[in-house]
């Protein structure tokens, strides 16, 4: 607890102008021996998306927490010496919070059982957030620019891995791997109301390349952007290299064609099992630099910290738990030209984060209240207040919400929301759900004095033997626009070890038709 406590320290005089966040994505849950809670139960976490497996413990009330994961499918692993051994898996997304629960029973064998199943968790997330998956992200005629999928502001700035701020306009096809748009509640390490963050991916243990051709028409102005990235291991669970890069004529929609070319390159290393460090580096509207590193100190620290050429920026996330006052997720960090500390306290029902971010002479206060109503995470009421500071084009704003989010089978969720945007009042509703992979349906909905837009999608991904056809239907209006429909197609081809895959997508008024070509082996 000593080095945690000196990195923070480092942190908080490091703290310089930024712009930059960190998105926390972390893995949490219960688990209880029979009846009772169990506590000192050893959870092991495992992906493909980590080096080394990550190991935390159980409180007295049979509660963990995990910070500072990279997004990815998770098998959780519970254990304890005359109990047996469970194994949950869980899907640790951009931006948010997961949970795997386990009850696990007295067994003098210790046997080992493992389920596949993968539950959904709503009502862990206190911030208001979408988020798109890589395969989400591949289906929709969108391309990567989704925010305009989302209810609520659309901020058209995405933040890439937290480091690099630019426009998805700018940026590769085969770049981006997840996308999360926050729109509400967003936490104390945020200085704005809304923004949307989009990660890369880290390599893998598992060589993979990427070749991918996009001639794209708007309104009659053509393109033709040509796209690479490749990634796997240099050193095996020690060192990972990922690197993207795209070339040529891309039509923007308001702009004319514009010529882009961008670089991304990145390693990432695990040299100590308790401490992570990734390097990127981005050419791509302008170049930029950003080195981070990611600690864990036993079952309870971890310490995150991000330089790049304009910032720096860190944080320290700190695991409290009591077996009768509640469990306590204390955070502190700085950045932005900002001190910021935080305690989310969670205790049967109940979970309550409160935290205040000072910066520019001003203190911003950021609350929300979570109810979840089976205790399971599949049931909440949620609301949340916070005070956001100035930017250049709007001053600081108060923003409030009322929500009710809710899992849907074993792989859908809905949420409607009362939002308070200082004077504005608004109403957003958003509901996914998958079908086996198979059967995909979205929908978004903002309704406002100022505005009323949304959006609905509904997809289908068919076999044909080795082959897979697909297509995903669109609508969205805009006051300013009007009704639009998109179309994608999709038919994907396996050859040996390489993916071929063919698609076409389009929109109309005004008229957008891209047909793309990709090989991933």
């Amino acid at each position: 607890m000593r080095s945690a406590f000196a990195a923070l320290f480092v942190m908080l005089l490091a703290a310089a102008g930024a712009s930059a966040s960190l998105p926390t994505s972390a893995l949490t849950g219960r688990v209880t021996a029979g009846d009772a809670p169990a506590e000192g139960v050893t959870v092991t976490l495992t992906s493909t998306a980590l080096q080394q497996p990550r190991t935390t413990a159980t409180g007295p009330r049979g509660t963990y927490w995990a910070a500072a994961l990279p997004p990815g499918v998770y098998d959780v692993t519970f254990s304890r010496t005359g109990m047996t051994t469970l194994t949950r898996r869980a899907v640790v997304e951009l931006g948010r919070v997961a949970r795997a629960d386990a009850r696990l029973e007295p067994s003098e064998e210790e046997d080992s059982v493992t389920s596949t199943a993968t539950t959904i968790s709503v009502g862990d997330t206190t911030p208001v957030t979408t988020h798109f998956t890589e395969t989400e992200l591949d289906r929709l005629p969108t391309g990567r620019d989704v925010a305009p999928l989302a209810p609520g502001a659309n901020n058209e700035e995405v933040l890439l891995d937290g480091a690099f701020r630019s426009s998805p306009a700018f940026l590769g096809e085969e770049l981006v791997h997840e996308v999360t748009v926050f729109r509400g509640g967003l936490p104390v390490d945020e200085k704005l109301p809304a923004v949307v963050h989009a990660s890369t991916r880290s390599g893998g243990e598992e060589l993979f390349l990427s070749l991918r051709a996009t001639h794209a028409s708007v309104s009659g102005d053509d393109g033709l952007l040509l796209e690479s990235a490749s990634g796997g291991r240099i050193i095996r669970e020690r060192l990972w290299f990922f690197g993207a890069g795209w070339s040529g004529d891309r039509p923007m929609t308001s702009h004319g064609t514009r010529n882009l070319r961008g670089l991304l390159f990145k390693l990432t290393a695990q040299p100590f099992a308790a401490h992570s460090v990734s390097a990127m580096y981005l050419d791509a509207e302008e170049s930029d630099v950003a080195l981070m590193h990611t600690g864990t100190y036993g079952a309870r620290a971890t310490t995150e910290l991000r330089l790049n050429d304009r910032s720096t920026l860190g944080k320290a996330t700190y695991f409290l738990p009591t077996a009768r006052g509640g469990d306590h997720v204390l955070t502190a960090g700085a950045g932005d030209s900002a001190l910021f500390v935080n305690d989310r306290w969670s205790r049967g029902h109940w979970t309550l984060s409160a935290g205040l971010r000072h910066e520019d002479n001003d203190t911003l206060p950021r609350l929300a209240l979570a109810y979840d109503v089976h205790q399971d995470g599949r049931r909440a009421v949620i609301a949340t207040h916070g005070e956001y500071g100035a930017t250049r084009v709007e001053p600081s704003i108060r923003l409030t919400t009322l929500g009710y989010a809710a899992a849907i089978g074993t792989s859908g969720t809905a949420r409607a929301d009362l939002v308070r945007r200082g004077d504005v009042d608004e109403l957003q509703m958003e509901a996914r759900y998958s079908l086996f992979g198979r059967l995909d349906t979205g929908a978004s909905l903002t309704l406002s004095d100022e505005e009323h837009r949304g959006a609905a999608w509904a997809g289908a991904q068919l076999p044909a033997g080795n082959h897979e056809a697909g297509f995903t239907l669109l609508e969205s209006y805009e006051e300013a626009e009007g009704w639009r429909t998109g179309l994608a197609l999709r038919y994907a081809i396996p050859i040996s070890r390489i993916r071929l895959t063919l698609a076409a997508d389009g929109f109309t008024g005004p008229r957008v038709v891209r047909f793309w070509a990709r090989v991933r082996m």
